[in-house]
């Protein structure tokens, strides 16, 4: 480090060649790509924000084009550069406020094996920085809001621009609303002024996920980094947060705000945990599917959690097709497989909550064979009340043990029940995840759903094997349900249709089918499919419990679904079988 007569200089190393001259505009142009990329550059600005590794420089009267970004992250600790030099001097010597010079070398920076991340513009290789001086006003934050701009709907490319525009500098988001809850990470997605110019809303606030919009409007609160004692609050879908204020940067996939402070004004949506509306009645049988989330024997807490939510918000369902069940010693990984004392406490904490006796039945997979959380071996199983429901002895089998569709996946599992002398076959799935897939606001348009072919390839095993039940007995009482992660206008759902299978979704109004949020977008990846001839005897409903509330205070990260089978001449429930509000995909 050298201390120079106009101030301060902090350098690692001396920076040999050439430099040029430019403001912070210029570096960035109005491209997503710097032309000044391998570049060493000289500029200034106010210094806004101070991190272990660098700190971030925005020019205070920028170029008054809302095309480029005014605002740059230095890196004092980036990797060489190819220039000779290595900058590795520390940052603490910068406070915010500083009217800083700095020399440095125009570089992308985006994650590694990540090709498809949008990547950054920033200042690297043989830093030196020169502070002219301190206690400088920070630039006024740009608005996205009503009072200033509104990020674009639906095009991905103009969101891309739009938000690259506004990287690294001082923002400020008036009216937020609440789309996507708060996260572990203490990340909480929003939409600007109240959601005005986002796309289709869910009936309680969200933001939908659509065939033809992924919502690039989202912007990500990285509500953690304040530090506050307390900080973040459970945010829930349709809560508030008015004018909150910090610097717009890109981290893994999605545009984030890294606020300044917690002073931000907050008001709630009072959202309530949904209860069901279809109940067990004398001639209509309750089917559920709930995605538990890595439930082991060792969750006391969120035992008894779901023990008071499946009697008092879904009315103790007579079957409950359940994914994401762990060995009775969960992640540990023992090589145990077994699950009985999972399921026992389940059942136990449904008869503390006051709700009636359940058993249950499931094929344990082999150690670590079927994915998910290693040592935890989750699996589809499934809880059936004993006072309305029998199970049909030796009826259990798993679908697609030999097929290569299902390696390192959960089997389907097939089940036959018994109701007032009608028999019932369920098929309870848990299809491969999307996590290989490329994110939705990346430089891939469109993005890669991960796993489909896989998806695709487990579904027509699925639909296999029902149009086989079906051809034996047309009549047959058949449902299909389960966490399919997938919508159902992509191609691994559109394949069960081709075989007669019905989403229940057609039931619904599309504003309310979503049973998961994803970075802020509600979606629904769990679903109901049966045969068209029980439409006329069927009722459905998403009960919204989970999927918009704070991870600290839910269940699951997934929304359970309800379908009622009723053997009677009439059906009274209003509506229950109306299609008119169905998209076409679904058929």
């Amino acid at each position: 480090m050298k201390i120079s007569a106009s101030g301060l200089q902090l350098s690692a190393s001396a920076t040999p060649g050439a430099f040029r001259n430019v403001t912070i505009p210029q570096i960035h142009g109005c491209g997503l790509v710097s032309d000044l990329v391998g570049m060493r550059v000289r500029t200034r600005g106010v210094v806004t924000e101070v991190t272990d590794r660098g700190y971030i420089v925005q020019d205070p009267q920028g170029d008054d084009d809302p095309s480029t970004s005014d605002a740059i992250f230095v890196d004092v600790d980036h990797p060489d550069q190819g220039d000779g030099s290595a900058a590795s001097c520390s940052s603490g010597d910068i406070v915010v406020g500083d009217e800083v010079e700095v020399t440095g070398q125009v570089t992308l920076s985006a994650p590694r094996g990540k090709a498809w991340v949008q990547p950054v513009t920033i200042l690297a290789g043989g830093v030196t920085t020169e502070v002219l001086h301190h206690g400088q006003r920070l630039p006024e934050p740009v608005v996205i809001g009503r009072a200033g701009r509104l990020p674009p709907d639906k095009d991905v490319f103009e969101a891309q621009h739009f938000f690259g525009s506004l990287e690294w500098m001082r923002v400020r988001v008036d009216d937020a609303v609440v789309v996507g809850p708060t996260q572990k990470n203490g990340d909480v997605v929003v939409l600007a002024a109240n959601g005005a110019n986002a796309g289709t809303r869910t009936k309680r606030g969200g933001l939908l996920a659509t065939e033809s919009d992924c919502n690039p409007e989202r912007i990500t609160l990285a509500m953690a980094s304040t530090g506050q004692k307390g900080w973040p609050p459970p945010f829930g879908v349709s809560d508030r947060i008015v004018n909150v204020t910090g610097i717009m940067r890109h981290d893994a996939g999605a545009w984030k705000l890294i606020p300044e402070s917690d002073d931000g004004i907050i008001s709630t949506g009072h959202l309530d945990r949904e209860v069901a509306r279809l109940t067990p009645t004398r001639t209509g049988l309750t089917v559920a599917t709930f995605n538990v989330e890595n439930l082991s024997a060792r969750a006391r807490e969120r035992m008894a959690t779901l023990g008071r939510t499946i009697v008092k918000n879904l009315c103790s369902p007579d079957i409950i097709g359940v994914q994401e069940i762990q060995d009775n010693d969960g992640p540990e990984d023992t090589g145990n497989v077994d699950a009985s004392k999972t399921y026992a406490a389940i059942i136990q904490a449904i008869q503390d909550a006051g709700g009636p006796t359940y058993a249950w039945v499931d094929i344990p997979p082999q150690n670590n064979a079927d994915g998910g959380q290693r040592g935890g071996n989750i699996r589809p199983g499934f809880l059936y009340r004993t006072d309305r429901v029998t199970y049909v002895d030796s009826s259990k089998m798993r679908l697609g043990e030999d097929d290569p569709a299902f390696i390192s996946c959960r089997k389907p599992l097939v089940c036959r029940f018994k109701f007032n002398g009608q028999e019932l076959v369920v098929i309870n799935n848990h299809l491969s995840s999307k996590k290989s897939g490329t994110d939705e606001l990346g430089l891939i348009q469109p993005p890669i759903n991960g796993a489909e072919a896989q998806r695709t390839a487990q579904a027509l095993c699925i639909g296999r094997y029902a149009k086989q039940t079906l051809d034996q007995n047309p009549k047959t009482n058949l449902v299909v349900l389960g966490d399919f992660n997938e919508e159902c206008f992509h191609t691994p759902l559109r394949k069960l249709a081709d075989f007669g299978l019905v989403p229940m979704d057609s039931l619904l109004k599309p504003n309310e089918c979503y049973t998961y949020n994803h970075a802020g977008n509600s979606q629904a990846l769990d679903h109901v499919f049966v045969p068209a001839h029980l439409l006329t005897k069927a009722e459905y409903e998403i009960v919204h419990l989970d999927s918009e509330f704070a991870d600290t205070g839910r269940i699951s990260d997934h929304d359970p679904a309800i379908i009622r089978l009723t053997w009677s001449d009439s059906l009274k429930s209003k509506g229950a079988h109306s299609c008119k509000n169905r998209p076409s995909y679904f058929f």
